[in-house]
């Protein structure tokens, strides 16, 4: 072995004390051996902060952050809307519909709104509030935006909701506190095998969707709960999709013309999943576990109250500009 010198050798003492140990020791190898411990290092240390942060991300994608509990959402028109007789429809059949829940007034207030927030959207990129959705386009083709009531206290009427948009936010986040007022038990699915409560927060954000009137725009048959198991998602999936595994209550209000027809299309195909379904599934097709379908006209001012994990549906393809405005209630059960 070389001795080490000391640091106070002159440079060029230096210079011959490195060629005689390059001689001695090449460094070559372990420079390489070095080179390759700190890239495997690096690239760990890369996948892993990937990963960290994929997770993390997942983990926060979420729009309940700021969700309300149903006191807090308390809505008097809603509350004089619903009535006993809706609440007994959506638990014993799981989705119940209510014609009119829009005055004519309030329905054009709504119409007149919507209009001008799809108008904004068709200016500059930076104005665009409809954007299309994460999902896959063979899945579904309709371009939404994320809005809430708030937005009406904005003081540039660029940027506003307008008042009869935001009394819909403000209706249809009201619902499930008209719905517990008269006893509304949860999910018939859950309540069917087992008895539970609920704890149910109402998000803040509710969703404006807008299917262009081309005659081809759709959503192809969902169920609006996610009921996949962690071993079937994926640990990343499984936290993107928080949001989804709770929701117990879907509210739509359809903000149409009213004298919308059929040749309009845009229909709501619902299936409603069967309380007993047959003992025997292993040689019976899916259709077997559903109540038979039935279609749901998108007219104005129609509401359409469903259990999030029962209902399964479709949205036909419109040939004019169809708008829904969609509010997901979690509920989780509790024992």
């Amino acid at each position: 072995k070389i001795p080490r010198k000391s640091i106070n050798l002159s440079s060029k003492r230096r210079m011959i004390w490195r060629q005689a140990r390059r001689k001695v020791l090449p460094s070559s190898f372990l420079q390489v051996r070095a080179n390759n411990i700190n890239g495997d290092t690096l690239a760990a240390l890369a996948v892993a902060s990937g990963c960290t942060a994929l997770l993390v991300e997942a983990y926060y994608r979420t729009k309940l952050h700021d969700a309300d509990a149903p006191d807090d959402c308390v809505n008097h028109y809603a509350d004089s809307l619903i009535q006993a007789r809706h609440v007994q429809a959506l638990q014993t059949q799981g989705l119940v519909v209510i014609p009119k829940a829009l005055s004519s007034s309030q329905l054009a207030l709504a119409r007149r709104d919507v209009a001008r927030f799809q108008k904004r959207s068709s200016g500059p990129v930076e104005e665009a509030r409809f954007e299309a959705t994460t999902n896959d386009a063979d899945v579904r083709q309709d371009q939404v935006a994320w809005i809430s009531s708030s937005e009406s206290s904005l003081t540039s009427k660029d940027t506003q909701l307008g008042e009869g948009l935001s009394f819909c936010i403000d209706l249809v986040r009201g619902v499930t506190s008209a719905l517990l007022k008269h006893d509304y038990e949860g999910s018939s699915l859950v309540c069917h095998q087992h008895q539970h409560h609920y704890q149910y927060r109402v998000p803040q954000l509710c969703q404006l969707a807008m299917y262009p009137g081309n005659g081809s725009a759709s959503y192809q048959r969902h169920l609006d709960q996610c009921n996949a198991s962690l071993s079937d998602l994926g640990i990343l999936e499984w936290f993107r999709l928080s949001d989804y595994r709770g929701r117990a209550i879907t509210v739509i209000l359809y903000l149409n013309d009213p004298e919308r027809t059929l040749a309009d299309g845009g229909a709501l195909r619902c299936w409603v999943a069967k309380l007993e379904p047959p003992t025997n599934l292993k040689h019976l097709k899916n259709q077997h576990l559903f109540e038979p379908s039935f279609d749901i006209q998108p007219t104005g001012g129609t509401m359409i109250i469903f259990q999030s994990d029962r209902v399964e549906h479709m949205v036909l393809p419109s040939c004019t500009d169809r708008f829904a405005l969609t509010s997901w209630v979690d509920g989780r059960a509790t024992t």
